[in-house]
């Protein structure tokens, strides 16, 4: 069972953070923000969109100073 709907159409751009799988693909988009001090806050500054987090990303973009991990 999906946690989300499918609302509009297979050739749908999809919208990254809503919740919302617009080209009926099964997957929902996210933005992930790299966690370059792997402190578990990524730069606001650097971000992919993808379906899963790619390696060195975290889901937040709350660090201050990506290259200090205190």
């Amino acid at each position: 069972m999906w946690r989300h709907q499918c609302r509009y159409h297979p050739d749908a751009n999809e919208i990254p953070d809503n919740d919302v799988d617009e080209n009926c693909d099964g997957d929902l988009e996210t933005t992930w923000y790299e966690d370059f001090d792997e402190d578990t806050y990524g730069n606001s500054d650097v971000s992919q969109v993808a379906v899963d987090a790619p390696a060195g990303y975290v889901a937040n973009a709350d660090d201050c100073d990506d290259e200090d991990a205190n």
